[in-house]
C-alpha cells in the first residue's frame, strides 16, 4: 500500500512537472539545437544551404568586431557586478536594520523599477541624458554650466558608464530582495554572538553577514553575468551600439548580422558563441567563490 501510494505521488510529481518541461524543451532546447544546426551551414534564408562544418566558428574566432563587443560585455559585467550587487548589499543592510520602520514599503519601492520594461527604462534615461531637454542638462543650465554640458550617450568614454547607471537604477532593487532573502537564512545565534563580542555594525556586516551570503552572492553574480551577456533591448533603444561601436555588445552584433545583413548562419554562430562564453564566465565566477571559501 505504501509503495503504491509512493508510486502515485511520484507519477503525480512528474505529471505536474511535464508542462514546464515541455515548454522548456520547445522554447529553449529545440531552438538552441536548431541554431547550432544553422551555424554549421551557409544558410541565408530560403531553401538552399550547404553544410560548411566549423567554418563559421573559425570566422568567429578571428572576428575583431565580435571580440570587441564581448569586451564591452565584460566592461558591463565588471561595472554592474560592483554597482548592482554592492549597492544591493548596502540597501539590504539598511532595510534590515532594526531602526528602519515600514520595511515592506521600502522593499516594494526599491523593487519597483525592476518590473518596468527595459525599453521603457531606456527611453526614460535617454530623455534624462538628452542635452537639449534632459533633466541633467536643465540642472546644469540653471546652475550656469550650459557651456559645459556632458554628452553622456555621445561620448565613447562615458556611454558604457551612462548605460550602467540606468541598469543599476533598474535592477539594484531586484538584487536587494535576493540578498535580503539570503540574510533571513543566516543563523541568528551567529549574529547574536557577534553582538556579544562587541562587533561594530561594519565589522559584523563584513566579517559575519557577508561570508554567510556567498551562495546568495553567487546567484546574484550568475544573474548579473547572464543579464549582461544577453543585453540587447536597453542598448538598442539608448545608443544602438554607438557612438561608433563604443557600446556594441554581442547580442546586438548578432541582431545586426542576422536581421540587417541577413547572415542567419553567422548570426546563429554568434549566438552559440555568446552561450559558450557565458557558461565559461559563470564557471570562472563559481571557481572564484570556491577559492575564497
Amino acid at each position: 500500500m505504501d509503495k503504491s501510494s509512493r508510486r502515485v505521488k511520484t507519477s503525480t510529481i512528474y505529471l505536474y512537472l511535464m508542462p514546464g518541461l515541455l515548454i522548456f524543451i520547445f522554447a529553449i532546447i529545440i531552438p538552441l539545437l536548431f541554431s547550432f544546426g544553422i551555424s554549421l551551414t551557409d544558410w541565408r534564408g530560403g531553401e538552399n544551404f550547404n553544410f560548411v562544418g566549423l567554418e563559421n566558428y573559425v570566422k568567429l574566432f578571428n572576428d575583431k568586431v565580435f571580440w570587441d563587443s564581448f569586451v564591452n560585455n565584460l566592461k558591463f559585467i565588471g561595472i554592474l557586478m560592483v554597482a548592482q550587487i554592492g549597492l544591493a548589499y548596502l540597501f539590504a543592510l539598511f532595510i534590515n536594520n532594526k531602526l528602519v520602520k515600514i520595511k515592506e514599503f521600502h522593499r516594494r519601492v526599491i523593487f519597483l523599477p525592476a518590473v518596468l520594461s527595459p525599453i521603457l527604462v531606456g527611453l526614460i534615461w535617454k530623455l534624462v541624458y538628452n542635452v537639449d531637454i534632459g533633466f541633467i542638462a536643465n540642472i546644469m543650465k540653471n546652475l550656469g554650466m550650459g557651456d559645459n554640458l556632458i554628452y553622456w550617450l555621445d561620448d565613447p568614454n562615458l556611454v558604457i558608464i551612462s548605460i550602467c547607471i540606468s541598469l543599476t537604477w533598474q535592477y539594484v532593487g531586484q538584487f536587494s530582495i535576493i540578498i535580503m532573502a539570503g540574510m533571513q537564512n543566516i543563523d541568528q545565534s551567529v549574529l547574536e554572538a557577534a553582538d556579544i563580542d562587541g562587533a561594530s555594525g561594519f565589522r559584523k556586516s563584513l566579517n559575519v553577514i557577508l561570508p554567510n551570503l556567498k551562495s546568495t552572492i553567487f546567484v546574484c553574480m550568475v544573474l548579473c553575468i547572464s543579464g549582461c551577456m544577453k543585453m540587447f533591448d536597453i542598448i538598442f533603444v539608448m545608443t544602438g551600439g554607438g557612438p561608433g561601436r563604443a557600446s556594441m555588445v554581442s547580442a546586438l552584433y548578432a541582431y545586426e548580422t542576422g536581421i540587417k545583413l541577413q547572415k542567419y548562419d553567422y548570426s546563429a554562430t554568434i549566438s552559440i558563441g555568446i552561450i559558450i562564453l557565458s557558461l565559461l564566465l559563470i564557471v570562472f565566477s563559481r571557481t572564484l567563490i570556491r577559492e575564497k571559501k
